[in-house]
């Protein structure tokens, strides 16, 4: 009979030395929600709104908090690092359509 007691005996492993990926990804996480910036100068400052779907960027801040949880309780700091990111520039995307829609 099969058994599964090794799932539940995980060994703490030691601390391994950063790689160029473990850069690559802090990277990624801090540069990736960067490129909403664009986005965000056409509805702030050129007060551009149209076709943007409050729905699709709502839903997207929403999915950000779950996975934000989810960093926290992993203690995955690149998953916390970009999620708080985007939850941040996308909750500014739909306050500045709600904003220049004037609803």
């Amino acid at each position: 009979m099969l058994t599964l007691h090794h799932i539940h005996r995980r060994k703490k492993h030691p601390q391994k030395e950063t790689t160029f990926l473990d850069y690559a990804v802090y990277f990624a996480s801090i540069v990736s929600p960067l490129m909403t910036l664009p986005q965000l100068y056409l509805i702030w400052v050129n007060k551009m709104v149209s076709g943007i779907s409050v729905f699709s960027w709502s839903g997207y801040v929403f999915f950000n908090i779950i996975w934000i949880y989810y960093g926290i309780v992993h203690k995955d700091k690149p998953i916390i690092i970009a999620n708080l990111l985007w939850a941040l520039l996308q909750s500014l995307v739909v306050i500045g359509v709600f904003l220049n829609r004037g609803f």
